[in-house]
């Protein structure tokens, strides 16, 4: 799972962070946590994303916006299940 979520950026809320940071913590992998880690520990597991991480985004926030969509409806629904399947692939 470690090596999953490592093998990309989580970008979004906290919730969708929190898991990756979580297990690359060695308390976590060696389960030396209490109840209250996460609360203990909030400030570096919410940390927001890196400069490079945000730029990525924004890059392909750019891109996305730059391509000529149609709004998805009722009428025409979508298998898609995230940004990668929304919008094809992007080579960096």
């Amino acid at each position: 799972m470690t090596a999953a979520l490592g093998a990309y950026d989580i970008l979004g809320c906290i919730t969708r962070r929190l898991p990756a940071r979580l297990l690359r913590r060695d308390e976590v992998r060696k389960n030396r946590v209490h109840t209250r880690f996460i609360e203990a520990h909030l400030a570096e597991l919410a940390a927001p994303p890196s400069a490079e991480t945000l730029q990525a985004a924004a890059a392909l926030g750019a891109f996305a916006a730059s391509r000529d969509a149609e709004p998805l409806s009722a009428a025409r629904p979508t298998t898609a299940r995230g940004i990668v399947d929304t919008i094809g692939p992007v080579v960096w």
